[in-house]
């Protein structure tokens, strides 16, 4: 557990190639969930109580960017993209 939320110790981990978040146990080394997010994630922020990840999507060529994809992290799915 963190000692700021309560909430279960986690790395995230956004994957360009694949336009996912990988949710992973330290602990294990395993990824415990892979999450779709925008095209081209690039960095993530995590909300303080823990229970969302913010992830920007830079886009590629014709694939659109320019949105931060809203990740519930205990539903462990996109629940929302934001256009910037």
């Amino acid at each position: 557990m963190s000692e700021e939320t309560d909430a279960p110790a986690r790395l995230l981990v956004v994957n360009k190639s694949s336009n996912t978040l990988s949710i992973v146990n330290p602990g294990t080394r395993s990824e415990v969930a892979a999450v779709e997010v925008g095209y081209a994630p690039h960095e993530v922020a995590v909300s303080r109580d823990g229970r969302f990840a913010y992830v920007t999507d830079y886009g590629v060529g014709s694939r659109p960017g320019n949105t931060v994809s809203v990740v519930d992290l205990t539903r462990r799915e996109r629940v929302r993209a934001i256009d910037l």
